[in-house]
């Protein structure tokens, strides 16, 4: 047997023991660790391989073996204690079955004894198997030679132990567990010649202790089968056996050969490489020749102790797509060739992205998107479903072109060699019911164990955001506090920021609505102004303001921003002033019957200047001779206004009522007040009144006198003096009284103080000529 890597130094702790045994893969020392007797099993590097490759192939050689020995161990399985494990060297501290005697000694000096030891022995060895694979051990060189006996501790009786798992995987695969029971039988039965009946009690053991054998046995018979065709010497006895893995896992092409002669290495050559077609080579994957191994293909590898045994099977790490193809096996002892293909399918899986969630604007639409990316080959197909409650209906498709609700585009090549491809489709909100519907992604690939796969998302139909009018008085009064609403429904506190905004009255408010936000900005902000009330997703925005009559059509907008939205309300503001005075003032004082009468009705102190008067009777009748003055406006832009009526009293005029109706935008519903005038007859009340001209200041006394006595304050009025025109004030005193027979003869006094007065002004009014009913 070749020496490998005799040229590398020895690990410092391997000094002080023995070498007793190496192979193609390791060294096998003797020795003792903490005081126990020790097997060291140490890998060395192999000179032949690149130095990052063997140092991949071997730590995970390490790991698999220590890995099947634990798993063999924790399942009641005998098998060496593992002491310690130099990942570094790559050598492993095993017990020495100390005592022990391998299974291939023990038949050869027991097979002339009695056949119920032998059949105990095979009996033993089928169940320890069984129970090995049910753990998805594979030993990968079951021989008699790797099974060791020694004599049990309590028992007596022999105990089987399993060694040398330098070969060993976990696979659940029946196929694999066939070929690990082929190798056994192979070397058992050239082991040990005319043990055919020994072996098959041995398989019947194993059948009989495990659930899996039947498929396991199943497959040791195609096997068999296939090591038929390969025995036959000189002849290409070749058969194609197809292999599907996925896309970066590790897969092992099974090339067995006769080498019943045990020829050495060096009389042996290899041959893996990828065809064109079964006698057409496309480019080599890996050879062996002179003893020595050429990778031609990276993470590509024959066991070299293998082939001492009659396996060259390749063993492919991390494979692509790139490494689908059809493989032949070409092994050459002279004068014998032999050739195994096998036909390996790679499938890339692909990754579905698709959101679990998704949401629509009522009465919009919304694309969901499906990107399915990474997979080979290139022939995969995408179908929509769609479930409302509980029914599943299919979304309209056509593969590759675009219909209304459907488009699915063509597979995109990747550099790797796998191809992605998008799948979208449009949903109209009212197509979702009000719980939502589930939209699923439906794939159907090769790549997937039964060829199909299914992403869904979850789709609801969202209310938008309200957003109210601004909401302000029906009426806004001139210096009183006033508050302007908008209402915000069904946006998160978090994500609501609201804005208040004047315009000036000759701004161009639809250019400000539709400016960037820096125009908007550029208005005055009165945010500071405002507060804000919520209650949940529900808020509510108020802009105290208290404006004047200058401030009269000013324009307020609330911006309300959420979730990168902007959305802009708009109002105008009209201010009104309700009139502070008005009243109706008769010449003569005292009607007189069959002599003229003159109603005076007098509004002052009002904005706007939209007042309107009419004259009414108390039978209804309008009274259409009425002559108006004004509106005049004075220097705070209030305006005022008289209107007057003439009549002759008639007899039947004493309880005539005459009203003046003013109607004005200040006047809450119905919109009007009246004032009323009476034909003044006994104990019916009148009103006296003085009008005051054309003063400055507008600081004035007035006092009302009857028979030289103060008249009570309570029967007085006086309007607040206004601007004139001219620069003056002016401004009526009124005094109510209602007369009896008793006033007759009464002296009424009006006294009016003034800075710019020499001395005092009064007028008299004498009640005389009563009508007396």
């Amino acid at each position: 047997m070749a020496v490998a890597g005799t040229s590398v130094a020895l690990p410092q702790f391997l000094k002080n023991i023995e070498l007793i045994k190496q192979g193609a893969e390791a060294r096998v020392y003797q020795g003792s660790f903490l005081g126990k007797p020790t097997i060291v099993k140490e890998r060395f590097p192999k000179l032949y391989r690149h130095p990052l490759l063997d140092e991949k192939l071997t730590h995970r050689r390490t790991v698999q073996e220590v890995r099947s020995i634990l798993r063999c161990r924790k399942a009641g399985i005998s098998a060496p204690v593992v002491y310690f494990v130099d990942y570094t060297s790559h050598c492993i501290f095993l017990e020495d079955i100390v005592g022990s005697i391998t299974v291939r000694d023990h038949i050869a000096s027991t097979q002339k004894s009695p056949e119920e030891r032998l059949d105990q022995l095979a009996k033993k060895m089928g169940q320890i198997l069984a129970k090995m694979h049910d753990e998805d051990v594979v030993h990968g060189d079951l021989t008699t030679s790797n099974m060791l006996l020694k004599a049990g501790a309590e028992s007596g009786e022999m105990e089987l132990v399993l060694i040398d798992f330098g070969l060993s995987y976990i696979s659940s695969l029946p196929e694999d567990k066939g070929v690990d029971m082929y190798v056994l039988e192979k070397a058992f039965l050239s082991t040990h010649p005319n043990t055919e009946a020994l072996f098959e009690k041995l398989l019947k053991a194993y059948a009989a202790s495990s659930k899996k054998s039947h498929a396991v046995i199943k497959k040791l018979d195609e096997v068999r089968l296939r090591g038929r065709k390969r025995s036959m010497v000189g002849a290409n006895a070749e058969s194609t056996k197809k292999i599907a893995i996925l896309a970066g896992t590790d897969v092992t092409l099974n090339c067995f050969f006769n080498n019943p002669e045990h020829v050495p290495l060096k009389k042996i050559t290899v041959e893996w490489g990828i065809m064109v077609d079964k006698e057409t080579i496309k480019h080599l994957v890996y050879t062996f020749q002179n003893e020595s191994g050429k990778v031609h293909r990276e993470g590509s590898q024959v066991d070299q102790t293998g082939l001492l045994q009659g396996n060259a099977s390749l063993h492919l790490f991390n494979v692509t797509v790139a490494d689908e193809g059809l493989y032949r096996c070409r092994v050459i002892i002279t004068p014998n060739i032999y050739k195994v293909s096998s036909q390996l399918e790679v499938s890339a899986r692909p990754s579905v992205s698709l959101p679990e969630t998704a949401t629509v604007m009522e009465g919009e639409e919304r694309t969901l998107m499906c990107d399915i990316m990474g997979f080979y080959p290139e022939n995969l197909a995408v179908t929509w479903l769609i479930q409302n409650g509980s029914r599943v209906a299919r979304g309209s498709m056509a593969r590759g072109t675009v219909s209304r609700d459907v488009c699915t585009g063509m597979a995109v090549p990747n550099p790797d060699g796998t191809y992605s491809v998008s799948s979208r489709i449009t949903v109209q909100a009212t197509t979702v019911g009000s719980g939502g519907a589930m939209y699923i992604c439906h794939i159907e690939h090769r790549s997937y164990p039964d060829g199909k796969y299914s992403k869904s998302i979850l789709l609801t139909v969202q209310v938008p955001p309200s957003i109210s009018d601004i909401i302000k008085p029906t009426i806004i009064y001139a210096m009183k506090p006033t508050n302007l609403k908008c209402i915000i429904k069904r946006v998160r506190v978090r994500e609501l920021k609201v804005k208040w905004y004047k315009i000036t009255a000759n701004t161009d408010c639809t250019a400000a609505s539709n400016s960037q936000s820096m125009a908007l900005l550029s208005h005055k902000d009165m945010s500071d102004q405002a507060n804000i009330h919520s209650e949940g997703v529900d808020h509510v925005s108020t802009l105290s303001i208290c404006l004047s009559v200058s401030e009269d059509q000013a324009k307020y907008l609330c911006v309300v921003l959420y979730r990168g939205r902007k959305i802009t309300r708009e109002t105008t503001v009209s201010v009104k002033v309700t009139p502070s005075f008005f009243h109706i003032s008769s010449m003569p004082q005292i009607p007189e019957v069959e002599r003229l009468l003159v109603l005076c009705c007098r509004v002052e102190k009002f904005y706007p200047d939209d007042l309107h008067l009419e004259w009414l009777r108390n039978d209804g009748e309008q009274v259409r001779t009425a002559t108006n003055y004004g509106p005049f406006s004075d220097h705070e832009r209030m305006y005022s206004m008289w209107s007057k009526i003439e009549l002759t009293v008639a007899q039947e005029d004493e309880r005539a009522v005459y009203t003046c109706r003013l109607y004005h935008s200040s006047f809450p519903g119905p919109g009007y007040k009246d004032v009323l005038y009476h034909i003044n007859t006994q104990d019916e009340e009148c009103t006296l009144n003085l009008c005051i001209k054309d003063f400055c200041p507008e600081q004035v006394s007035v006092t009302w006198f009857k028979d030289g006595q103060g008249v009570p304050t309570r029967q007085v009025f006086n309007s607040p003096p206004s601007l004139n025109i001219n620069g003056l004030y002016s401004m009526w005193s009124f005094l109510k009284l209602s007369p009896t027979t008793e006033d007759y003869g009464s002296e009424f006094r009006c006294r009016v103080v003034h800075i710019a007065q020499k001395e005092l002004e009064e007028r008299v009014f004498t009640l005389s000529d009563l009508i007396v009913t």
